[in-house]
Order: structure tokens, then C-alpha cells, then sequence
């Protein structure tokens, strides 16, 4: 069997992190099997009790380990003498194959004491935690709030009380209502507990904003001093405006042929006089403009806030006739949606005079300030009342397993050391869903030897906090692999491999796939890395093809209207069955097309075989 050149340069490229983007149906799991079971038939010095494999469901765990036991199985038949395939089979039911939070639960469980941690430390539901964690946040907040003002949080929460602390009430949760205060609150604390400083983030956080708020925003001059926000909103402003300057290039070149198709048919037609005259002039005068928004870009917060607030584009100019106005009325409605994200920015993010940003960077590093008072002592509370009761959560596996591994200082204890030098390869899958605390954990163990695999357009763990973002900045940070040139690979540092063909799908899905997510993600290309040629599926189901590619169809299901009584509230019932009536609807039209494809005889698979 043949394979694209990303699968083998995926199971042959060594010595180095890789980060493999694997669309779906490209083969990942059998790339995965086919590198691992390689690796072992070419050197005798490789065993898989030596390598570490994870990933985040069982079943995908089992499946994984299916697989490398059957590939063995086929190698052993091939090469019945080799002792070495023999005993990695047997190997194989000690291998370490298993999800992340299988992985991660073995040096908890084995250094209980060092973490300071009762032997019979269990796993609690989620039935008994919630009732306990909102009932210590409550008893918390109230007493945070009477120790600064005297009054209590749902009184500070009414209306009459203005302070630092109503303040921050308001800003933090956008109400007044007490009882949203401990599920908002409680969100912004799960959220620290998938990165490495948790709650003490809050307090660096706090500091940097003291920081930025005497400073430009953009830092122009000293990028020691760039504010993080003052970065993204810069970045964002100059592919915002480069972008509108090609795109309104592009709208120039579209008239022009406009105009001269028009002049080829009459050489003094009104209709190209017009495009030439007047429209071509008014776009070129509009490219102007964004050139010196985006050349003014580089002096600095305070001159580009100065140039935005002036600024105004020209109108449109107006033309009559039918032709003329029909050819104007199109070019009109182009320019508009380019012109207008640009025009948005005077009121958007360069609203605020820099006087007004230091104010606002202050006053957030006060709530940030409040915040992390708050928070870290619900954390200690809480951690304290789990550790009486001799139970932990899931959440709290990843931070022991960091506490174990990395010291204060962020540098690797003798146990990562330790764990490290027991794997010669790291594997994770999905890693398009790990969070920040498991990426540095895997960093630690694996070094410059993980081989994580994933597809950012099949992130599905954000309710765990997940952050694909991760993913993202590994495929900008890692050059991109090249095996038909080994001179243009850094000699350190990762490489990233593009598996895109789909190998599972008919061409109509592959094609409507492409449209779909070209559409959403290249809105936003910058922030998840989003490459158009590299992450394009690309058809490759193989087998005879003797049908044309059809048509795909959407169903769209219509929500229910929502049922009301006599005060105009939600009935209970509505809200409790809406979501079980779209599964039934779903199912139900499912069900019916299967059946209609399988009754309908005209109806054949692409090969041309019967449904």
C-alpha cells in the first residue's frame, strides 16, 4: 500500500518535536500505528514500555492499542524468528497507552505523601462537589466584602452602595442581581485552573496592568514595553487594513475590466466614461487613504487615535442611468463592506484618548487586584475543606502532577527528570484540546521528543478548557517539515507536517467541507493559524469512482417557538424539552433519509454500488 508523502515524512522524521496537523480521515491512527511499530521492526533498542502514549478517551486509547497489537501481529507473521516483535507483544498489555487523565493519576497516587495528600484521597462527583464548592464561595464573599466595607455582598450588590467594591461587582458579572454573582465568579475561577500559575495569574495580571497603563499601548520604540492588548489590537489593525487595501485593489481591477469590456462594445459608452471617470478614481482615492491609515499605524497609540479621529472617508459618487447605476450600485455595496470594519475603528478600539486607556488599564488592574484576593482565598478555603474530607476533583489532577514536576521557579524537578528519562517518545493525540497546564506537563516529560497530533478545526473540549490556541502557536513557532530538502531543516526546535488528504469521503463532502470552513475560519485566520492550502481537505478516498460528485443537502431544523404563559415566562416544560425535541428532530429526518436511500434503487455509492 502506497503513502502521501506527508504519512511517511510523519513516520520517518526523528529527533525532533513534530506537530502533526491531521485532518480527518487522513489516516492519523494508522500513520500513528505504522511510525511506532517501524521504529521497533529498525532498531532492537526500541521497546514500547519505553514509549509514553496518551490520549483523551478510553475507547480511543483501546482502539490505539488494537491496532499496534494487530500491526505486531502482522509483523511477527512476516518475520517469524524475530524474538524482538515477540516480546513487544507481550510488552504491550504494560505499555503505557492510555487517556490523560489515566496518565496523570499514576504519580499522584504514587507520591500522596509529598503532595501532602491523605492515602485515601478519592475522586468526588460533580453532585457532591457543587453543592460544596458554591456553598464555601458564598461563605467567602461574604465575608471578603463585610472585611473591606461592612456591608455584605448582596446588599453591596442594591442599589445605594458605590464603591471600589460595587464597582467591581458591576464590571465583573454585568448585573445587580446578587444571585449571579457566585456562578460568574466561580466561571472566572475554573478558567485559572487550566494555566500553570492558576489564580495567581490574577496578581501578575494586575501588575502588568500597573505597568501598561504608563506606557504608549503599542509600546512604539521599546518593545520591552509592548502591552499585551496593545499587541493584539496592533496586529489586528494592520491585517484589518492590508486587507481592505488588496481587497479594494482586487474591486479596481474588476472595474476596469468592466470598463473596458463597456468601451470594446462603444467607444464612447456613458456606462465605461463613468467606471474610468469617476468610480475608478474614487476607489483609487480610498486606497490612499487606508495606505496612510496604515503607514501612520507605526508612530504609536497616541498619533494613530489623533489621524483615526480625523479621518473620514469620501462618499460614493453618485451616477445615473440604468446600466450605470446597476454597475455603481454593485461596486458601491463591495466597497461598503470593506470600508466599513476600517470606519468602525474611529469608534472601536481607537475610540479612547491615551489618557483614557491608563485610566482604564488602572482601574482593571484594581478589579484584578480584587479578583485575585478573592479568588486565592476561595482557593485556599476550598482546597483545605477537599483535603478534610479526603476527596479531589478532576481538575485538580493536572496542578498536583504540575506540582510534582515543575518547581517554583518553573524549572523541572528530579521527579520530571526521572519520568523524562523513562521514555525515549512522547505521543499525544488531540492535542488540538489540551489546555495550558497539560502542554507544559508534556513539555517537561517529553521534551524534544513529543509527537503530537491533532486538527484545530476538531477542538471539542473548550467546556474543559481546552485551548486550541495552543495548537495554533505550534504551528506558527514550528518550521514546516521538508524531507526533499534536509539542508532548509533548523537543527533545532520542532517541525510541523500537513496531513490533508481525506481519505473516509466522497468529493461532493470534501468540496462542501472546504466551502464551509473556509468561509468561518479565514475570518479569524490569524488567531488559530488557519492555513487555506494546508488545511483545505484534499479528496483521496482511493477505488473506482464511475458516479459524478453530487450535490450535498442541508437540512436546517427551525427551532420550536417558544411556549409562554399569561406573564410572558418560559414555561418549564419548554425549557426543560427543547433540547431533547432538536435531537428527536434530527433523528428522525436522519432515519427517514437512510431509509429513502436504501429504498430508492436509483440511488448508488460513488463506486456505483448499491446503498
Amino acid at each position: 500500500m502506497g503513502f502521501t508523502k506527508a504519512q511517511t515524512d510523519a513516520m520517518t522524521a526523528r529527533g525532533r518535536s513534530l506537530l502533526v496537523s491531521a485532518a480527518a480521515g487522513s489516516g492519523k491512527t494508522f500513520t500513528l500505528t505504522r511510525r511506532i511499530i517501524d521504529s521497533i521492526i529498525a532498531d532492537e533498542n526500541k521497546t514500547i514500555s519505553r514509549m509514553l502514549i496518551v490520549t483523551f478517551t478510553r475507547s480511543a486509547a483501546a482502539e490505539l492499542k488494537k491496532k499496534i497489537a494487530d500491526a505486531l501481529s502482522d509483523a511477527i507473521a512476516e518475520h517469524p524468528d524475530n524474538k524482538h516483535l515477540q516480546e513487544e507483544l507481550l510488552k504491550l498489555g504494560s505499555a503505557h497507552i492510555s487517556t490523560i487523565d489515566s496518565f496523570f493519576s499514576a504519580p499522584v497516587k504514587a507520591n500522596f505523601e509529598k503532595l501532602g495528600l491523605p492515602a485515601s484521597m478519592r475522586l468526588a462527583d460533580e453532585a457532591e462537589l457543587i453543592p460544596l464548592r458554591e456553598s464555601i464561595f458564598k461563605e467567602t464573599l461574604e465575608i471578603f466584602f463585610k472585611e473591606r466595607s461592612g456591608i455584605s455582598a448582596g446588599e453591596m450588590a442594591g442599589v445605594g452602595h458605590r464603591s471600589v467594591y460595587t464597582d467591581f461587582l458591576s464590571l465583573i458579572t454585568g448585573i445587580r442581581d446578587s444571585s449571579g454573582i457566585v456562578p460568574t465568579l466561580l466561571g472566572f475561577y475554573n478558567k485559572t485552573l487550566s494555566v500553570p500559575g492558576g489564580v495567581e495569574t490574577l496578581k501578575s495580571s494586575a501588575a502588568r496592568m500597573r505597568d501598561s497603563a504608563n506606557i504608549d499601548f503599542f509600546g512604539v520604540g521599546d518593545p520591552w514595553f509592548d502591552t499585551v492588548e496593545g499587541v493584539i489590537i496592533h496586529k489586528d489593525t494592520k491585517d484589518l487594513l492590508k486587507s481592505a487595501i488588496s481587497k479594494l485593489e482586487q474591486l479596481c481591477k474588476q472595474v476596469m475590466n468592466a470598463a473596458n469590456s463597456a468601451l470594446a462594445e462603444a467607444p464612447q459608452s456613458p456606462s465605461a466614461l463613468a467606471l474610468t471617470e469617476k468610480i475608478l478614481p474614487a476607489l483609487s482615492y480610498d486606497i490612499e487613504q487606508c495606505e496612510h491609515l496604515y503607514n501612520n499605524l507605526s508612530e504609536g497609540y497616541a498619533h494613530f487615535h489623533t489621524v483615526m479621529q480625523e479621518h473620514k472617508f469620501k462618499s460614493y459618487p453618485g451616477l445615473k442611468g440604468e446600466k450605470i447605476s446597476s454597475c455603481s450600485e454593485e461596486t458601491k455595496n463591495v466597497r461598503a463592506k470593506i470600508l466599513d470594519p476600517v470606519k468602525k475603528l474611529k469608534n472601536g478600539n481607537f475610540s479612547y484618548t491615551p489618557s483614557q486607556i491608563s485610566t482604564h488599564f488602572s482601574s482593571s488592574a484594581e478589579v484584578c487586584d480584587l479578583l485575585y484576593e478573592l479568588l486565592s482565598q476561595f482557593d485556599k478555603e476550598y482546597s483545605n475543606e477537599k483535603l478534610s474530607r479526603g476527596i479531589c476533583e478532576f481538575s485538580d489532577m493536572p496542578k498536583f502532577v504540575l506540582k510534582l514536576l515543575q518547581n517554583p521557579d518553573g524549572s523541572p524537578t528530579e521527579l520530571a527528570n526521572s519520568m523524562s528519562k523513562q521514555y525515549d517518545e512522547v505521543y499525544i493525540d488531540e492535542y488540538q484540546d489540551v489546555n495550558a497546564i497539560q502542554d507544559r506537563i508534556f513539555e517537561l516529560i517529553g521534551g524534544d521528543r513529543r509527537f503530537m497530533v491533532g486538527d484545530i478545526k476538531q477542538s471539542i473540549y473548550c467546556f474543559r478548557d481546552a485551548e486550541p490556541s495552543i495548537f495554533a502557536s505550534y504551528r506558527e513557532k514550528f518550521t514546516k517539515y521538508d524531507s526533499e530538502n534536509p539542508e532548509n531543516i533548523p537543527e533545532s526546535g520542532g517541525n510541523s507536517i500537513f496531513m490533508s488528504e481525506n481519505f473516509r469521503c466522497d468529493e461532493g463532502i470534501v468540496n462542501f467541507v472546504n466551502l464551509v470552513c473556509d468561509k468561518i475560519f479565514s475570518a479569524f485566520a490569524e488567531s488559530i493559524g488557519y492555513d487555506k492550502e494546508n488545511d483545505n481537505l484534499k479528496f483521496g478516498k482511493i477505488g473506482p469512482t464511475f458516479q459524478p460528485p453530487k450535490k450535498v443537502q442541508v437540512n436546517i431544523i427551525e427551532p420550536a417557538e417558544e411556549i409562554t404563559d399569561e406573564n410572558g415566562e418560559i414555561e418549564e416544560s419548554f425549557e426543560l424539552d427543547e433540547n431533547v425535541d432538536k435531537l428527536y428532530d434530527e433523528a428522525v429526518i436522519c432515519a427517514n433519509e437512510i431509509a429513502r436511500l436504501i429504498r430508492d434503487k436509483n440511488e448508488l455509492n460513488a463506486d456505483g454500488s448499491k446503498i
